[in-house]
């Protein structure tokens, strides 16, 4: 993007004057000049060691993927972009993350969205001997796909599941993302469990 240096991973997305100014205008208000320490391996396992929901990460990819897409569109199209340009991509595919719908980027493009990241939701630990397994569903034109992940009240990870498939509905995705859940309690064999969907009247406690 700058023609400056050959191309790498670390300069693309931390050496380079475009992406760091990004970075820096961003919500992490990096200041990476002349600092050649930081890369991407060690910011993604920072951001995944806090406890917020993956925001960080969530935030952080984002950046990166729109890092990635002003530098092809240079490199393709000979389209130059901006710092609020590459942001405005960012807060698009966050926001997406959090808030699924069917707008796509090029139409929030042209609708000149003013998207802003919203506060992160807070997971909250289960009471201990519980283990929460929370559920989450995207579903499109008949097919889906749903997640699971199980945590304790300390946090830590017991195990994850995914399945894709048909449905006539959403609420049958999230349904059969419920299902998973209770499938995949009873193959790590826990007693005390609960299935918390992604809204907070999609709850479920069960004591074996």
């Amino acid at each position: 993007m700058c023609n400056k240096e050959v191309e790498t991973v670390e300069h693309l997305f931390f050496q380079c004057d475009l992406a760091q100014a990004i970075w820096f205008a961003s919500s992490f208000g990096l200041r990476l000049q002349g600092n050649t320490e930081i890369n991407l391996q060690t910011l993604v396992q920072s951001w995944i060691q806090r406890n917020d929901n993956f925001y960080y990460v969530s935030l952080g990819m984002a950046i990166c993927w729109a890092i990635w897409k002003i530098r092809n569109e240079k490199v393709f199209e000979d389209k130059q972009n901006t710092v609020h340009g590459a942001l405005k991509i960012a807060l698009f595919w966050f926001n997406l993350y959090y808030n699924p719908h069917a707008e796509n980027e090029s139409e929030a493009e042209e609708n000149h969205l003013q998207i802003q990241p919203e506060a992160p939701q807070i997971w909250k630990t289960p009471d201990d001997p519980f283990i929460k397994l929370n559920v989450d569903a995207a579903w499109e034109n008949g097919s889906y796909a749903c997640a699971v992940v199980a945590r304790d009240h300390n946090g830590v990870c017991w195990g994850a599941g995914t399945r894709i498939g048909r449905a006539y509905t959403p609420l049958c995705a999230e349904a059969d993302g419920f299902l998973l859940a209770t499938e995949l309690a009873t193959w790590l064999n826990f007693k005390d469990i609960v299935i918390e969907g992604d809204c907070q009247r999609s709850s479920a406690y069960a004591t074996a």
